[in-house]
Parts: C-alpha cells; sequence; structure tokens
C-alpha cells in the first residue's frame, strides 16, 4: 500500500508567507494615468467591462495565482513530502547487492552490465534518503561481505557502490542472509532488500528473521559458455582433456573452443551447443611434462558473458607410481608390481608415493598412502585387541568402499582374533578419526583414516595370516591401492577447480608460503601441521601459484580455477526464493520511500518562469502627447 508521509512537517507554518505576498500585490498595483481627448469611446469599454467582469477580474490577478502557486509547491517541497510502498517506515535497510559472475552479463554488446543496472536501482535509495534513514550495503557473491555498516551518508554509500566489482564466482545468498542476520541481532531492522539478476538457487537454506524484498534486474542475454572441465590420464603417456559447451536459452550462435599452452595453441574445434544446448569434446595432450593448459572459447557473436569463455588445467608430467613395499610381504610385492604403471622403490631415502608394511619404522615413512599388515595403531590400544589365535571372519564391510571395489571377502578366513575391549564400540574409533571398512564378528578387521590430502588403512590382522593371498580379489585389492594413490597424487584424473575457494594445496608443514593471484596480487598463507594451505579464496580465474624461498619444497605449485558453473552460464533468472519456510517473490522495483520535493521544486521553477514571462509580455501603456 503507498503512503503518502513528510520528512519536515514543520515547515508548513512557510505558507504563511502567502499573507505578504498578497499585500504587497495590492501595494504596488497602480492605475496608469492617461489623457483622452472624449470619453465617448469609454461607454463600449465599460460596456464590455461589466459583461465580462468575472474573466476580467482573473485575468487581472493572473499573476498573483501563479505566484501563490509558486509559493505552494515551494512550501510543499521544504515539507519533503514522500511516497512509502510499504506499510512501515524503512529507518534501517539493508541492502544485499549480487555480485556473483552472471551480474557482469550484457544485453546488447558494450551495453551496461546486471551490476550497473543495480547500481543504478541502489543509488535511487541512497539518493531518496531522508532524515534518520540509514542503509547498509553488503557484497554477496560465493561469500558475502560489509562495504558500509548503517550510515545516512551518501558520499560514503556512492562510493562504496561504485567500487564494487564483479567476481567470477557463482551467488550464494545464504552467506550473505546470515552476515545480514547476525548484524541484525546488534541493529534490528524490519526489512531487507536483495538485489539482483536472478542467477540465484531457488532453495536457499538460511533463518529469516526479517521481511526480505527481492528486486530484480533484467537478465543477460544470449550466451555460451564453459561448464566442464577435466582430464584423465591414458595409457600411452598421454593426457585426455574433456570440455563441455553449453548455450542459455538464447544461445543461437557458434564458436571455435581452442586449447592452448601459454601463447602455443595445442588444438581447436567448432562448437555450436545451441539455445539450452550441451556440447562434449576431449582434446589429448601430451602427458610428458608437466603443463598449464587453457581452454578459450571465442564465440563468433555476441556474447552476454566473458567469464565463462576461459577454463585453467594445472596437469602434472605423467609417471609410475613409486611404491615400497616391505620385502617379507612378497605376495603384496608380487600383486603391486603386477599393475600397471608401477615402479618398486627398496631405498629407505628414496621419495614414494606408497607405502605397505608390517613394520612400524617404514610406516613414518612420508608418503601419500600408508598400507599396515597387521599393525594395531597405538591410539586405538585402548578400543581394540589382537590375539594370536581364536579366528575372525567377516561380518560386513563398506562394498562401495574405492578400496573395496570388486572384491569379495565374505568367506575370508583369518586365524588372529580381533576383539573390541570392553565397553569399546565404533564411536570410539570415529572419535579418533577411524572409519571401520571392514567388521569382523568381534571386532573391526580394516580401518581408514583421513590424513591431509593423504590416507592411512590399517590392515589390523595380518595378511599372512588369512586366505587372502589366496583368494582371486587379492590382485584387484593391490590394483585398488594403486588406483587410491594416482588419484590422491593427481596421476590418474585432474578435475578443474572452481572459482571461490580452492581445494587444499600441500606445502611444507608449519611453514608459511606465498599464493600469486591471476592479477598479479600476493597473499602469504600458513601450512596447518599436515602440510596443507587452506582457505585460499579464489574471485577471479586463472592460475594460482604457491612459492616458497625454498626451490624443491612442494609449495612450488599451481592451480587452475575456473567458474565451470552452469547456473551462471544459463543465465536463468528465477521469480521465486525458498527460504526455508518463506517463499520470496521478485519485483521490478525496491518497497522504499520516494522523496517527491525534487519534482515539486521543479514544477515552482517552471512556474515562476511562466509568471515571469506572462508578467512581461504585457505592452507597456504609454501617455498620448
Amino acid at each position: 500500500m503507498n503512503m503518502l508521509g513528510f520528512h519536515a512537517a514543520t515547515a508548513a507554518w512557510l505558507a504563511a508567507l502567502a499573507i505578504p505576498l498578497i499585500a504587497v500585490y495590492f501595494l504596488k498595483l497602480k492605475r496608469a494615468r492617461v489623457e483622452l481627448p472624449s470619453l465617448v469611446l469609454w461607454r463600449q469599454v465599460m460596456n464590455d467591462q461589466r459583461v465580462n467582469a468575472p474573466f476580467q477580474r482573473f485575468r487581472r490577478n493572473l499573476l498573483l495565482w501563479l505566484q501563490l502557486l509558486t509559493l505552494a509547491l515551494l512550501v510543499l517541497a521544504a515539507m519533503q513530502p514522500f511516497i512509502h510502498g510499504g506499510a512501515e517506515r524503512l529507518d534501517r535497510l539493508p541492502v544485499l547487492i549480487d555480485v556473483s559472475a552472471s551480474m557482469g552479463a550484457r544485453t546488447v554488446a558494450n551495453g551496461p552490465t546486471r551490476l550497473d543496472e543495480a547500481r543504478h536501482k541502489v543509488q535511487e535509495l541512497i539518493d531518496n534518503l531522508g532524515p534518520g534513514q540509514q542503509l547498509s550495503l553488503i557484497a554477496m557473491g560465493q561469500d558475502a561481505r560489509r562495504l558500509t555498516g548503517f550510515s545516512d551518508d551518501r558520499r560514503e554509500l556512492s562510493q562504496a557502490l561504485t567500487a564494487l566489482t564483479v567476481d567470477d564466482v557463482a551467488a550464494n545468498p545464504a552467506a550473505a542472509l546470515q552476515l545480514a542476520q547476525a548484524m541484525g541481532r546488534s541493529t534490528p531492522f524490519p526489512r531487507a532488500l536483495l538485489v539482483s539478476d536472478g542467477n540465484l538457487p531457488e532453495v536457499v537454506d538460511a533463518d529469516l528473521a526479517f521481511h526480505l524484498d527481492y528486486l530484480r534486474v533484467p537478465p543477460g542475454g544470449a550466451n555460451l559458455g564453459l561448464t566442464a572441465c577435466s582430464a584423465q590420464r591414458r595409457g600411452d603417456g598421454r593426457w585426455e582433456v574433456f570440455a563441455a559447451v553449453e548455450g542459455s536459452a538464447l544461445a543461437t550462435g557458434s564458436a571455435m573452443l581452442e586449447l592452448r599452452h601459454g601463447d602455443q595453441l595445442l588444438a581447436s574445434r567448432a562448437v555450436a551447443p545451441g539455445p539450452s544446448g550441451l556440447e562434449r569434446l576431449s582434446f589429448r595432450v601430451d602427458g610428458s611434462a608437466a603443463s598449464e593448459l587453457e581452454l578459450r572459447l571465442i564465440p563468433d557473436r555476441f556474447d552476454a558473458l566473458s567469464a565463462d569463455d576461459h577454463a585453467y588445467l594445472a596437469l602434472p608430467a605423467l609417471r609410475p607410481v613409486r611404491v615400497f613395499a616391505a620385502p617379507g610381504l612378497t605376495t603384496w610385492r608380487r600383486a603391486l608390481t603386477a599393475q600397471a604403471d608401477v615402479v618398486m622403490v627398496d631405498s629407505a631415502t628414496a621419495e614414494v608415493d606408497l607405502v605397505v608394511s608390517d613394520n612400524v619404522a617404514d610406516l613414518q615413512r612420508p608418503a601419500i598412502i600408508h598400507l599396515s599388515i597387521g599393525v594395531l595403531p597405538p591410539e586405538i590400544s585402548a578400543e581394540v585387541t589382537v590375539q594370536i589365535d581364536g579366528g575372525s571372519k567377516v561380518v560386513d564391510y563398506r562394498k562401495s568402499d574405492l578400496l573395496l571395489t570388486h572384491v569379495a571377502i565374505d568367506d575370508l578366513l583369518i586365524s588372529q582374533r580381533i576383539s573390541w575391549t570392553p565397553s569399546a564400540g565404533e564411536k570410539d574409533l570415529e572419535s579418533k578419526g577411524f572409519i571401520v571398512l571392514v567388521h569382523g564378528d568381534r571386532g573391526p578387521l580394516l580401518l581408514q583414516r583421513a590424513r591431509g590430502v593423504g590416507m592411512d588403512y590399517h590392515l589390523l590382522f595380518h595378511s599372512d595370516q588369512s586366505t587372502l593371498p589366496f583368494r582371486l580379489g587379492f590382485p584387484v585389492l593391490a590394483g585398488n591401492v594403486i588406483a587410491l594413490t594416482l588419484r590422491a597424487s593427481g596421476q590418474d584424473e585432474v578435475v578443474g577447480a572452481h572459482t571461490g575457494l580452492l581445494p587444499a594445496l600441500t606445502a611444507n608443514p608449519d611453514q608459511s608460503v606465498e599464493v600469486q593471484r591471476p592479477d598479479g596480487s600476493h597473499a602469504t598463507m600458513l601450512a596447518d601441521h599436515a602440510g596443507l594451505v587452506r582457505g585460499i579464496a579464489a574471485p577471479r580465474a586463472g592460475f594460482y601459484r604457491l612459492r616458497d624461498s625454498n626451490p624443491t619444497t612442494k609449495a612450488n605449485a599451481a592451480l587452475g580455477a575456473s567458474l565451470i558453473d552452469r547456473r551462471e552460464t544459463q543465465l536463468t533468472a528465477v521469480d521465486h526464493v525458498q527460504v526455508r519456510e518463506v517463499a520470496v517473490t521478485a519485483g521490478e522495483s525496491a518497497p522504499s520511500e520516494y522523496g517527491l520535493w525534487r519534482l515539486l521544486a521543479l514544477f515552482a521553477l517552471v512556474i515562476a518562469l511562466c509568471e515571469w514571462w506572462y508578467g512581461h509580455r504585457q505592452p507597456l501603456v504609454g501617455t498620448s502627447s
């Protein structure tokens, strides 16, 4: 419901200025003295005056009426009238501004972006702020950041609004709503405003303790973009690079997809997915050396969004898996060396990827994957016991786990007895980070525990004390261990990372590293005790590099980040956003207070100019000589 109000109603006393205006008008009214030779001609004038007396009186006082109307408009402008579309006055209003990738889309070439349109809408709110009203601007991308606190400083708000830029990320309304929710605990407000192009998830998992208004700017135009990017290891020493190109609902053109390594063009392919279509392509790349690849999409006509026209992959050089297996584990050594892309390393100092041993000292050796055979981790000695005899049998196991894929161990015979201690159970192991993969009749038989980017597996019984090496599934189990090692080392598959927040990268434990962003800026971060660098923000697509003063450390690495988000590429606008139990409907205007004083002042100026023109167009009356 539209409501009319005044911010300065006390200014109505200015209407009393009409009294001196009228008095001055009549005091300055003077009759012109004219000498005539005869009064005969005045008779007709007197008759006309009697007939047209009302009109003549109105014409004689028209300038006064124009001046009074000008004064009335100026008085109304001084009272600062406004029209408010809501039911309450908005003293504080948080404004959540979408800065995700789709807000960089255009409807025509070189036209305004969706963020430009949003800026225009929010600037209107800033310009129409009344006394006592405040706005707080919040940028909404992959995460949320508060640009200003609640402020009525138009200059501060306008500067923060102008400084906004689009991030190459998908929108995350939940983060922005949670930030607004936290602000409301210290500074309550009844409503908040979300300004977006509508390229949002239809369901948002966030609490809503205030009314949310959803202002939608028009979405972008026709668009083609990359929505998938990955690479898989081939058996011939090459990488198979996969890409997917999708079109928005308005896309009708085609494009050229180029695969580049720096300035070198490796391959190109024409694509034309069509409206809301999808086209998949693959390229083969030599894997003998590490490479940083760019997939570049070049549309043949107008393309609304440029952020999804590039995807990046950092591929390592392909090499065999370096395995150390304890000399006494002959069955494991034979099964592992029979696998493809495996080299057995017997040196005690060489770098390895996989360690398989029944020796505690060997298991301290750095590796991506550790598989202990018949070694009870000291952390769980209070929960699990191992006895030489008594026997154990398998009752259940996780067939979906990658280590146990296609491995049948239902009737496995085990001579050792693995038992829970009194009152101990699976939850006790889970509290220490262990996951039970194989359950025995008296206790756990196979455990898993994550360690940074690596993994530790613990076979609690010794394989030589069971029928496992004689099972058909034993070579399959060895192959699964190699596959897990390839995957963990990035030698099996490389999936293009999404912008926003990068996955953890490896470095030296407890050492600081420098992160170089695609725009050339730098940030210093600290690796944790496991050697992981977490929480690297990636608002821009491109290569992110870790640098260390020591050139031999693991920190000299690169990771490609790309938008590759279907929702952002499709530029689909939703009419409703479901926030928990509340449905928020899009509108084309913000429910706010629209000040009318500028319009009234403009009308007053126009009428004043008309009054001036009318008053000066009358011919001067002179005296006859």
